[in-house]
């Protein structure tokens, strides 16, 4: 089991509410009243899916109301995910008891619940659309069966912050002192050696740098999950090189020595290559990276606010838009290509130690400004 996560944490409630739109945006139906495995994609990880788009990609009712909520008896601190086939899973935060819950998406009634040591800035369930979740814990990923039970763990050095699926056999894994792996999904075998993105660490704690991952302080190498263009398997992700002045932006790409149809997938089944590392000289905070619709944009949020786009071909600077404060969730595109700027949730990931200062934000409810900037429309709120 990890540290106490509780201590590191804002209490933050552990409400679970669902409104009509989510529920479409998440578990919509075809015509026939019956779910499609594809329809997973609407929401399943943290962010929505590998690109961090924070959408859903089903249509959305203009006037949601709220259908259920369940309390589950302790602090959430990642979102729900959801399996799109009328499941949605909820990690907390407690001292004892169940963590994981499996809900119906459509009452909220519970499926099943176990207690795992989890661990992280965003505990959140990834999952790949048959039922099967992947879980950030202490130290290591679990895959976990759709009726709850243990498949097979994978160590990891440090805490995952990124489980992204990079398609259907492969799960690329990045824990927050910068260890990159791609792993098979359906074993938990190695497809990859590790790639140290943020070079050797000088101690064997799992938990080094963790409290500061929320923020994206200088001591958390890897603070948010990758974005991931699941069509050329590539990944974006902020990383800070204990010692260097900045952080950066770095792209590595997953190389696959077999291809998706054939091969066994067990160790070393190819190779993750870095492509190209940028400053940020604006440094960064601990929110994910996000793609453009058409993949040639990462968005940053840089460290006083400003949320920045650079160029995916080879990481140049495009354009800095002023948002006017530090919201701790990453922007959101939409498919005209608007990008939504992130918000405040105060529950922010801080440690025992940390001495920065509050940032309570804009008030929840703000203002609404556009602004051109490049060919994208922002619009910041």
């Amino acid at each position: 089991m990890g540290p106490a996560t509780t201590a590191r944490t804002v209490r933050a409630l552990g409400l679970v509410a669902v409104a009509v739109g989510l529920l479409a945006g998440c578990t919509s139906s075809t015509e026939s009243g019956g779910a499609r495995l594809p329809q997973a994609a609407s929401w399943s990880s943290v962010t929505g899916g590998p690109p961090n788009s924070g959408r859903a990609h089903s249509s959305v009712s203009q006037s949601p109301e709220l259908v259920w909520s369940r309390t589950l008896g302790a602090p959430a601190i990642g979102v729900a995910s959801s399996d799109g086939i009328g499941t949605s899973y909820q990690a907390t935060i407690s001292e004892r008891g169940c963590n994981l819950f499996a809900l119906s998406a459509e009452d909220g009634r519970k499926r099943w619940c176990v207690r795992l040591p989890t661990d992280g800035p965003r505990i959140t369930a990834t999952v790949d659309g048959r039922g099967s979740l992947f879980v950030p814990m202490y130290g290591g990923v679990g895959a976990l069966a759709a009726e709850g039970e243990n498949r097979w763990f994978v160590q990891t050095r440090g805490t995952p912050t990124t489980v992204t699926l990079l398609n259907k056999r492969h799960l690329l894994v990045i824990s927050h002192q910068g260890a990159a792996r791609v792993v098979n999904a359906h074993t938990g075998l190695d497809s990859s050696p590790e790639l140290r993105l943020a070079g050797p660490i000088a101690t064997d704690d799992r938990g080094y740098g963790l409290p500061w991952c929320g923020i994206g302080a200088r001591g958390c190498p890897v603070p948010g999950p990758a974005a991931v263009d699941t069509s050329t398997a590539t990944a974006y992700v902020t990383v800070w090189t204990p010692g260097a002045d900045d952080p950066e932006l770095v792209a590595l790409r997953f190389n696959s020595s077999d291809s998706d149809s054939g091969g066994s997938g067990d160790e070393h089944g190819g190779a993750l290559e870095e492509l190209w590392r940028v400053p940020l000289s604006e440094g960064r905070l601990g929110v994910p990276v996000v793609l453009s619709n058409d993949r040639a944009e990462a968005y940053v949020h840089t460290d006083d606010g400003d949320l920045a786009a650079y160029s995916t071909t080879d990481g140049a600077h495009l354009w800095t838009a002023p948002v006017g404060y530090r919201p701790d969730l990453p922007p959101s595109v939409l498919p005209d290509g608007t990008v939504v700027t992130g918000g405040r949730t105060s529950t922010l990931w801080r440690g025992p130690e940390d001495d920065h200062d509050d940032d309570a934000g804009p008030p929840r409810r703000g203002h609404l400004l556009r602004g051109r900037f490049g060919p994208r429309t922002l619009a910041a709120r």
